[in-house]
């Protein structure tokens, strides 16, 4: 090859790269702007060709940093596709379409990959029967199986009997020498899992289980909760809020205490439940049409319905419950195939995993068997156990229902179930033992301005947060036992901003004040400095994960704990490790 011809190779290299790159941005826009489809832009694009890898790796780069592994690559279909976020991302629905439209598009090329993989698998598969005839016919004799597998029914009689898994060891953090009066446990977003709630307290040690009955045995333990036990994913909260106050009863009998957080959940469950707004003046009637997934765990309240409206709900779900099949048995088929990808020899996913998957294709199983033998007399509760695949117009439905009697849902809580709502009213925005600060949310810098406002001269925080507390508690008591009216206009307002502050999350930043990029290095100083004054020196949150990081200073840091645990079936989710533990040995460990 002379010069001229290297020449105009490169060149025209350097043209089809820079076309590559034009073609995927274009391509990039136009899903991003929801203007067409991945499988639209795609056709007449030859699959594994230039443009088509050009586009898959722009798409790739879209992935978030918790769904990569060691390496930066995306995980692969079947985590990725549990991973990826799927909760509304903003209040904005066109945002929501563009984002939901780039999900999908990243997904696309990942399950390509994973079909060639299941293409190759049934090769393999094909060549080893064939290899197994021929072994028997010419009298070889068939090699024996390993069984890998634990059984279903021992995976599911050990998940019911609440017995714990190991909880991994995230880090360890060093704290100051001090005298500390409390070993303290920090337990993360529980999302309504009952079963989430029940492995975090035995897996800590802080409860046994007997004859059914929750039963402490943390002695002096400090216990906090930190929000969202009130959940979008699962409706089992008020079975949650109605343990609670039982154990904090008995922990204070042993000198410890059981403390819980609002969450944003939380917020927007009290909202429908007594009809404030939810979060900067929004109509919870508005709010909870616009962002029905968020509130799906509210649809507990569906139980205190009156009859007539119950039997509404059921009538309904079993004139739709063809459609619901259909769904069903296309997502068992899925996962199916997903699991037979898993199994293969090429997999990298453990036996744990593996069982976990297994036991979810068998969940879901069952609740198709549930919905095929649905009938009249089948009672509310046990739909709502399966309110996540109930069609959006029959959660719409459920949801009206609940807007509509909330009045009459208060008092079927009060005279049946009256804990819960004691229960409510004892929710917390901030909490402090010795030199640990806990928060809902990551501490934005308008919630240090609340505490700082609230610190009297002497410089004690312990009444600057006893006072943020008591008035959150006044309030929201008050919107409860229906005295609202006797609030004036100034606490009505304080109330709406003090939630907006510390728990709405639907357009207010909710970046800690260290990572603040409005902040100017001197105030974040100022900041830190201010909070280490007031004898703060560890700061524990949930709502959001942040994959283990301890975020601002070594001499402050500020920590996740939620772990997304029980948010969702997959195996990396099932395990609880939302979890974090102060000890009087000047250490704080997260699991």
């Amino acid at each position: 090859m002379n010069q001229n011809e290297k020449f105009e190779g490169d060149k025209k290299l350097q043209q089809n790269n820079e076309l590559f790159s034009g073609k995927t941005e274009e391509y990039f826009d136009r899903i991003k702007n929801g203007s067409e489809t991945i499988e639209n832009i795609l056709q007449g694009v030859t699959v594994d060709g230039a443009i088509y890898n050009s586009i898959k790796q722009k798409f790739y780069e879209a992935v978030p940093s918790s769904c990569r592994d060691n390496k930066n690559k995306p995980l692969p279909f079947p985590i990725l596709e549990e991973f990826l976020i799927k909760r509304t991302l903003s209040v904005n629905e066109d945002e929501n379409i563009k984002n939901q439209r780039i999900r999908t598009a990243i997904l696309y090329f990942s399950e390509s990959e994973w079909e060639k993989a299941e293409q190759q698998l049934d090769r393999e598969s094909q060549e080893k029967e064939q290899i197994e005839k021929i072994r028997e016919e010419i009298g070889v004799p068939k090699e024996s199986s390993k069984e890998d597998v634990i059984h279903h029914d021992a995976l599911q009689e050990k998940s019911e009997e609440f017995i714990g898994q190991e909880i991994l060891l995230e880090r360890t953090i060093s704290l100051p020498e001090i005298e500390r009066k409390h070993d303290q446990e920090a337990i993360g977003d529980l999302n309504g899992s009952y079963l989430g709630f029940v492995e975090h307290l035995l897996n800590r040690d802080l409860v046994s289980s007997e004859n059914g009955e929750l039963v402490w045995k943390g002695n002096d333990k400090k216990v906090v909760f930190v929000g969202d036990i009130l959940g979008d994913r699962t409706p089992e909260g008020l079975k949650i809020y109605e343990s609670l106050l039982k154990l904090k009863e008995q922990a204070q009998i042993k000198s410890g205490d059981v403390t819980w957080l609002s969450g944003n959940h939380e917020n927007m469950f009290n909202a429908v439940l007594t009809g404030f707004s939810t979060e900067f003046g929004v109509s919870v009637d508005v709010d909870m049409q616009k962002r029905l997934n968020q509130y799906s765990g509210n649809l507990e309240l569906a139980s205190f319905l009156p009859e007539k409206e119950r039997t509404l709900i059921i009538s309904e779900v079993i004139n739709k419950k063809d459609s619901i099949l259909n769904d069903l048995q296309e997502t068992i088929k899925r996962k199916e195939k997903t699991l037979r990808i898993m199994q293969s020899p090429d997999g990298s996913f453990n036996k744990n995993d593996i069982n976990q998957w297994i036991n979810t294709i068998e969940s879901l199983k069952k609740k198709s068997i549930f919905f095929e033998n649905i009938n009249d007399s089948t009672s509310i509760e046990e739909v709502l156990s399966v309110s996540e695949f109930l069609p959006k117009t029959v959660q719409n439905l459920i949801g009206a229902k609940i807007l509509e009697n909330r009045t009459q849902i208060k008092e079927s809580l009060k005279s049946s179930n009256p804990k819960i709502l004691e229960s409510i009213k004892q929710q917390k925005l901030i909490s402090m033992y010795d030199d640990t600060l806990y928060v809902h949310t990551n501490l934005t810098k308008d919630m240090t301005e609340i505490i700082f406002k609230n610190t009297n001269s002497s410089g004690n925080i312990g009444e600057a947060i006893k006072n943020i507390n008591a008035f959150y508690t006044h309030c929201l008591s008050a919107y409860v036992d229906d005295r609202q009216d006797e609030l004036s206009l100034a606490q009505i307002d304080n109330f709406n901003k003090i939630r907006d502050f510390f728990i709405s999350t639907s357009s207010q930043s909710r970046i800690n004040f260290s990572e603040d990029q409005s902040l100017s290095n001197e105030q974040k100083r100022d900041i830190k400095e201010k909070l280490k004054t007031l004898g703060v020196n560890l700061v524990i949150h949930g709502h959001n994960d942040e994959e283990g990081k301890a975020l601002g200073d070594s001499d402050l840091p500020i920590v996740s704990i939620d772990r997304s645990a029980y948010k969702s079936d997959n195996p990396k989710n099932f395990s609880p490790t939302s979890a974090g533990v102060v000890s009087k040995n000047n250490t704080f460990s997260y699991y």
